[in-house]
């Protein structure tokens, strides 16, 4: 069945400079709703292979978009645009956050605790989210450092990380599409903050996250790439031991487990392998609570 993209010129608006946008499946039966949020440094446009493909196996999916790259921090994000998004949404969307996406749906989530049967969200997946702020290399740290004295950010090309950003075969204007146009400037500070503090903390120091994620009974995976070097799989591990759902995993992919290749930090998302290998997975997850893998599975660190 064709899949009615009804992304571009009338999103809807749910706050100041926040929209949602969504790619709807023709067809009688819905199987259900997911709510894509992207990272603080990057555009929904990354959702574009993962929403056709969701789509197409029957689900409605909306996107986050902060348009309006000053209005939203992290913290009020959390606290005013989520509930604004869910609002619109009908039922319980399953929620697949990317980075700073992810830590959106954990902060959430803890600040809403209770049964996951009566969460307002179904399933959650996190991909590459940093639960452990630490700067894993000299490449982070320099992009950091950059970010911080230009707030509106260099070129990409000019910026250390893009080398890591390489390792998934992405060339500069592939990377400039994703991650320039779009993103939230003000969110991008809170990470840098983050990873400056080594703290998930809220904008006033009155609130670490990371202290409340006991509460998140809610089923989520975690994924990583087994060769990210801007979110290693050691930064995002700590997330599966905090949390208290019943329904948990870790996930990497990379030839560790059995995959044809590694996968980096945008190669999740938008790598050549990601169609065939990270797609069902995600879409295992969301419909079994399980990826079905044949293999025991192996953490690189």
């Amino acid at each position: 069945m064709p899949v009615i993209i009804s992304a571009g010129p009338v999103p809807l608006m749910v706050g100041e400079g926040l929209y949602l946008h969504k790619a709807v499946h023709q067809g009688d039966h819905i199987k259900g709703r997911v709510l894509l949020v992207s990272g603080a440094g990057s555009n929904m446009e990354i959702w574009q292979g993962l929403k056709k493909y969701l789509a197409r196996k029957g689900y409605d999916v909306w996107m986050a978009d902060i348009a309006d790259g000053e209005k939203w921090n992290f913290d009020e994000f959390v606290k005013e645009g989520i509930p604004a998004m869910l609002a619109q949404i009908p039922g319980r969307p399953h929620w697949i956050g990317y980075d700073a996406g992810g830590l959106a749906l954990l902060a959430f989530l803890s600040s809403n605790p209770g049964h996951p049967g009566k969460a307002p969200l179904g399933r959650g997946i996190c991909i590459a989210c940093p639960i452990k702020p630490e700067i894993p290399n000299k490449a982070v740290k320099e992009a950091l450092d950059a970010q911080r004295s230009n707030p509106r950010s260099p070129a990409l090309s000019e910026s250390p990380i893009t080398l890591l950003l390489a390792n998934d075969g992405l060339e500069e204007p592939q990377l400039q599409r994703f991650l320039s146009n779009g993103r939230s400037e003000t969110m991008l500070q809170d990470a840098v903050r983050w990873y400056e503090k080594g703290c998930w903390c809220s904008s006033d120091g009155s609130r670490n996250y990371a202290d409340g994620l006991s509460s998140v009974t809610s089923p989520v995976l975690f994924v990583s790439g087994q060769i990210d070097t801007v979110v290693p799989p050691w930064l995002s591990f700590p997330g599966v031991s905090a949390i208290s759902s019943r329904e948990k995993l870790f996930h990497v992919f990379g030839r560790i487990n059995g995959y044809s290749r590694e996968y980096g930090h945008l190669g999740l998302v938008l790598g050549g392998g990601a169609l065939k290998e990270v797609f069902p997975v995600i879409h295992q997850w969301i419909e079994k609570g399980s990826v079905n893998r044949a293999w025991q599975e192996e953490i690189p660190f």
